[in-house]
């Protein structure tokens, strides 16, 4: 039997831990494609119309329909590749019985094969997490890589939805001078979502320096009147300052209306194997709003490869080489994280 089959194959990919992902809660369900292409449609459906009031003796009306639009992609393809070679495995590996070892070569390439999947996994996962944060930040996706020309798939966020403040009404101005309203502009957006799909936003999530910002020009003893409640509910600025994402708290108004859940967002990510620099995710000064209703779906396109013969989210393969002796580990995926109803989300650049 080839104990690297693309069952045993998958198996070490499946078993392996990765951080759990902060933006894939709003991606709760995932499409593998039998097709190269992925095709996504939106329906827009609007509940808010009225039936037509008509005599009893004429007849029914016909309902105009909203439009259905398809779009087709083929996605740009993830796949980390390693190359193993045989002097690997002659020496001790960390963990083994000093000067003789405890585990023989098959063993110890057996345990690097399994590591560098764990790898590959993480990497494409991180990818993942990318596209789906910048599909709800941007309402769109850049793809660009060293051999892929860039593409913009977008997602045809309403322009209402992406805000920049300007002048004296951005967070960051003088107070002498400043004109800022951190809780109405929410508010704004806030209702501009329920206006165009019904959802409402209930989750923001802030880039560190607008949390400050808009901590800094809220009255906590306001915030109090309004049954800010219990352990969830207590603001503060003095979260961890650690890389990743932190529950700030709840806001909540009278009777636990206007739910507010609050997250400050601080991850980064290297932008691919060659950079040596950190870059965000979420800009410092942004804050995203999200409605449940945004029902984000990952989306997988089938591997153009003569051994895939299944649709999947990874595609891990090894294929050895004689001269000279080298094994090859290879994992692909052809990832697109789909919005079904972007306008659950907006943004705002507020300093």
């Amino acid at each position: 039997m080839n104990p690297y089959d693309l069952i045993t194959l998958l198996t070490v990919l499946r078993t392996q831990k990765t951080l759990k992902p902060f933006w894939g809660r709003w991606f709760p369900t995932a499409i593998e494609f039998e097709t190269q292409e992925i095709a996504f449609d939106k329906v827009n459906v609007d509940y808010r119309r009225l039936a037509p009031f008509v005599a009893p003796n004429v007849q029914g009306r016909i309902q105009r329909r909203t439009g259905t639009s398809i779009v087709s992609y083929r996605p740009a393809y993830v796949k980390p590749k390693d190359a193993v070679r045989p002097n690997e495995f002659f020496r001790r590996t960390p963990g083994e019985a000093l000067i003789t070892g405890t585990l023989t070569k098959e063993q110890r390439l057996n345990a690097k094969i399994a590591e560098l999947l764990g790898e590959h996994r993480i990497k494409i996962d991180n990818r993942i997490e990318w596209m789906r944060a910048k599909a709800l930040i941007d309402g769109m996706v850049t793809v660009e890589g060293r051999d892929y020309p860039k593409v913009t798939i977008d997602f045809n966020r309403d322009p209402s939805l992406t805000v920049t403040l300007t002048g004296t009404a951005k967070w960051d101005e003088p107070s002498g001078t400043s004109t800022a309203d951190p809780i109405g502009d929410l508010q704004s957006l806030r209702r501009a979502i329920n206006d165009l799909t019904g959802d409402v936003a209930r989750d923001y999530v802030f880039g560190p320096n607008a949390w400050e910002l808009f901590y800094a020009t809220i009255d906590p003893k306001e915030l109090q009147n309004n049954e800010i409640r219990g352990s969830e509910g207590t603001i503060s600025r003095f979260l961890d300052g650690l890389e990743g994402v932190e529950y700030a708290g709840d806001i909540r108004g009278v009777s636990g209306a206007g739910l507010m859940r609050c997250w400050v967002y601080s991850q980064k990510v290297y932008e691919d194997d060659s950079s040596s620099t950190l870059t965000d995710i979420l800009d410092t000064n942004k804050v995203v709003l999200i409605g449940e209703g945004v029902q984000g779906v990952d989306c997988y396109g089938a591997i153009e490869d003569l051994d895939s013969l299944v649709a999947t989210k990874y595609f891990p393969k090894i294929y050895d080489e004689e001269d000279p002796s080298v094994r090859y580990l290879l994992t692909q995926s052809a990832p697109l994280p789909v919005p079904k109803q972007i306008n659950s989300t907006a943004s705002i650049q507020v300093a």
